[in-house]
């Protein structure tokens, strides 16, 4: 005798009941009724169909999964407002072709819920349950919006701040469709929740964006914008923290929508934007907007924008660093690096600071976020004794509960010894699953490049197995996860007083560790005993012996050092704290590796047997 299933997780109403499994001959279809979609009935089969075959033995029966409470609390709100809608007649005279959309895609959304197997069900309710645990969900169109039964005050205020701050600007004009020039985009809104340093709720976000996979290529021409590397914002830091300097951030408002366009383009009226201009919709269909101004979306705006703020602040006398196309600083010792719309201003003079940012939101409409506290998802924490402490703490948390694993047993290394990452018995992941380790192995590799260089190994390993991933490969990112519980107050703290002093590194190598017999090259360099860069990549050519290995690897720890030192000696020349005693730029980098026989060819000449690092061998010894 079968034993009965467990009663579903959601009944529309009572307690729930236990039904033993329905034999083949009485397989029924379920169906909504039109009066209630949390209802159902059950019709029975036609009876001279063919019936399914016995189960076989053994095998269990699959449970017969119930809509979601979320989904069913999901339909019932778009059917209360519906019913509003229609009450206070603002969806016409005759609204059922819509309503019985509205009810089809409802239907599709719990069929697609319920052909999910347990382990998709189960990463979907996971993921679902991170997002609602943030507080609120992250909605995708205007409608569902500026509908929202809890938060849609918010997003229209969102939304009329983001509308009104375009129209100040001059971003278009209104003109008939058939003056239209150039390619005629479309429009979406994209919304989002700032958080703050503490993790909370900052505001809500509404950006207006247009489609600029709808462009065509004589619609724009340069598309490339550069951004300041982490590296160099670590350094920035280490330097700051050196000579006591402060750090005060810029926010550029609609940064994008501040930029001269250099070709004719258009798009179509937005939604919502009939409460500043009410002609824009007078003529449905007859008008479009003739973007005056570049906006979020065409392929050109970052590019535009980045001309822009380099071309001000080149006029009021900062001089671009070769080492880094985003970074200025000018002869009264001040620094600023651009980060798309942040904008980040060091200096020791807090009059001379102010004059800047001045200047700056006189340039542009800008809000002044005073001494940094966040900064790309970073957390900016300033010491009494003149140290920065840089943190993921929040991100951190965000990832675990995310991934559900907020209360796991925390582990004490990244990556077990024993594990093997090569193992072509253990089962490949389901669809689901594939999208979950890519989701967090992206999640993780920006833990890396910002402030966790002590997972860099572990995830530079995982990365490789991206396009096939298997059960072994997930377990091995959990087990990263695990790490990162028990290490989520580790911080990177910059201080003139950290010890060793002065500017070091170390290189290392993996011998023949990843696919194809590839090597791993690995190093980290130091400023006062704090790490300003890192990595751990695999090797592009395969090493013939560990000596060639080490080779590469110091060679590309030597690139490194002559872009780092070219970075500090561009701040240093021209600085005002040229003359300092405690500056760093003009210091000697120096490299340590553990392979005696990288010093022993170094002193001698090239043997034979290593011409082929010869390449390498040169490239270090010329450095």
């Amino acid at each position: 005798m079968d034993k009965p299933v467990k009663p579903s997780r959601v009944q529309p109403e009572g307690e729930a009941e236990q039904r033993a499994p329905k034999r083949p001959d009485e397989v029924r279809e379920v169906l909504r009724t039109d009066d209630n979609p949390l209802e159902a009935e059950e019709v029975p089969v036609d009876a001279g169909q063919e019936s399914m075959p016995d189960r076989p033995p053994g095998r269990r029966l699959e449970r017969v999964r119930q809509p979601s409470e979320r989904m069913m609390e999901s339909r019932q709100t778009e059917l209360t407002y519906g019913r509003k809608r229609k009450a206070e007649g603002e969806d016409g005279s005759d609204d059922r072709p819509a309503q019985r959309m509205r009810a089809h895609l409802a239907r599709l959304a719990v069929a697609a819920e319920l052909l999910q197997t347990d382990r998709e069900y189960e990463v979907a309710e996971r993921v679902c349950a991170a997002r609602e645990k943030a507080g609120i969900c992250i909605l995708k169109s205007y409608r569902e919006a500026v509908n929202d039964p809890i938060y849609g005050s918010k997003w229209k205020e969102a939304i009329h701040k983001e509308l009104s701050a375009l129209v100040s600007l001059g971003t278009w004009n209104v003109i008939p469709r058939k003056e239209a020039e150039g390619t005629v985009s479309s429009t979406r809104w994209v919304f989002d929740v700032k958080l703050g340093p503490d993790g909370r709720i900052d505001r809500f976000k509404a950006r207006l964006v247009a489609r600029g996979n709808e462009q065509s290529d004589d619609d724009f021409d340069e598309t490339f914008a550069p951004v300041f590397r982490l590296d160099s914002l670590r350094i920035l830091v280490a330097i700051a923290a050196q000579l006591g300097l402060e750090a005060h951030m810029l926010d550029a408002m609609n940064a994008f929508a501040g930029s001269d366009l250099d070709k004719p383009n258009c798009m179509e009226i937005p939604e919502g934007l009939q409460d500043f201009d009410p002609e824009a919709t007078s003529a449905k269909g007859s008008l479009v907007l003739e973007l005056k101004k570049s906006l979020y979306g065409l392929r050109q705006s970052a590019n535009l924008w980045h001309r822009k703020i380099s071309d001000f602040l080149k006029k009021i006398d900062f001089k671009l660093i070769t080492a880094d196309p985003s970074v200025f600083m000018n002869g009264r010792g001040l620094i600023i690096a651009v980060y798309v719309d942040d904008i980040v201003i060091f200096g020791k003079d807090a009059k001379e600071i102010d004059v800047v940012k001045q200047r700056l939101k006189e340039f542009h409409p800008m809000t002044d976020s005073g001494l940094v506290k966040k900064l790309l998802g970073i957390r900016f924490t300033w010491g009494k004794d003149r140290s920065i402490q840089l943190d993921q703490e929040s991100y951190a948390r965000q990832i675990l509960d995310e991934f559900g694993m907020a209360d796991c047993k925390p582990a004490s290394t990244p990556i077990g010894p024993s594990v093997k990452l090569e193992a072509p018995d253990s089962s490949l992941l389901g669809r689901a699953e594939h999208k979950l380790f890519r989701r967090l192995i992206g999640r993780l590799i920006f833990l890396v490049i910002a402030t966790r260089p002590d997972i860099a190994f572990a995830v530079n390993q995982l990365s490789q197995y991206l396009a096939e991933p298997r059960k072994v490969h997930l377990a091995a990112a959990k087990h990263v996860l695990r790490y990162v519980k028990g290490t989520i107050y580790y911080r990177l703290t910059f201080s003139a007083k950290g010890r060793p002093k002065g500017l070091y590194a170390y290189a290392d190598s993996a011998y023949a560790n990843s696919a194809k017999n590839r090597s791993t090259t690995g190093f980290v360099f130091f400023i006062n005993g704090t790490p300003i860069t890192w990595t751990s990549r695999k090797q592009s050519v395969t090493a013939q012996s560990s000596t060639e290995a080490e080779y590469m690897a110091v060679s590309e720890a030597a690139k490194q050092a002559i872009w780092t030192r070219h970075f500090l000696y561009a701040i240093g020349k021209g600085s005002i704290y040229r003359d300092a005693p405690t500056t760093i730029y003009e210091e000697v980098w120096r490299i340590y590796c553990h392979c005696t026989c990288i010093l022993s060819m170094l002193r001698t000449s090239i043997h034979i047997y290593s011409m082929s690092i010869g390449g390498y061998y040169m490239t270090y010894a010329d450095r």
